[in-house]
């Protein structure tokens, strides 16, 4: 039976003696595909707090885990740009055990107040946190595709809207390919969007300026309010 939300500890991990550091590994290989999946050797950097990815004075890399009774609850991982002004939560994940308890939700409010924090640490603010989802269009079954659309309900019931529906991810190794998503945000502060998905792109996912991918996104934008 999954513990209540408010049973649930959350704070950041940054030790490989961690004795949730491996059970956060497995998770996070069980639950991303492939190609959506980082390296495991940076994964593993940020889960053991490295500096050059977890104190860098202008983009820090962190993993923010949430345990119950001992064990994992569920974790993600997220960076912060002092630059771009913006957090990105690349990864969330709830172990089986604890979904539908409110741990999703709980973390979603640790890395919001968190990218909040680290930002004023480097100097900064956050404009908004941005998040990916699978593009419910692309899915291969009806039952694949009513799934992605709850994930984005997931996030939107919590306080993200669609940013636009036109975004890849970059390929996150030599190996992989990019992959089509839609792009969401929760947004902290008033912004300007095509400013703020330009910075984003060049500034925390390594595009060049005017690529391919950086103007579709641009062209796919969803105004604020506009009907999903």
């Amino acid at each position: 039976m999954s513990a209540p939300s408010d049973t649930v500890a959350l704070r950041l991990l940054a030790s490989p003696g961690d004795p949730l550091f491996w059970p956060a590994l497995e998770l996070y290989v069980e639950t991303f595909p492939r190609d959506e999946r980082e390296p495991l050797e940076r994964f593993a950097r940020v889960a053991s707090g490295d500096p050059d990815l977890c104190r860098d004075p202008e983009h820090r890399v962190l993993l923010a885990v949430a345990e119950s009774g001992g064990s994992l609850a569920g974790l993600a991982y997220f960076t912060v740009h002092a630059v771009a002004r913006t957090g990105f939560l690349i990864y969330l994940a709830a172990d089986p055990r604890h979904r539908k308890a409110g741990v999703g939700t709980r973390l979603i409010e640790f890395v919001r107040e968190t990218c909040r924090r680290e930002a004023a640490d480097m100097g900064s603010s956050v404009a908004a946190v941005f998040l990916e989802c699978e593009r419910p269009e692309l899915a291969a079954s009806p039952e694949e595709e009513a799934y992605r659309h709850a994930r984005v309900e997931f996030f939107l019931r919590r306080g993200a809207r669609v940013v636009t529906r036109s975004y890849h991810q970059p390929a996150l190794a030599p190996d992989r390919e990019r992959v089509p998503l839609w792009l969401l945000a929760f947004e902290e502060e008033p912004c300007d969007w095509p400013h703020l998905v330009t910075d984003f792109h060049r500034l925390v996912l390594g595009y060049p300026a005017g690529c391919a991918e950086e103007s579709e996104a641009l062209s796919g934008l969803v105004e604020p309010n506009h009907p999903r």
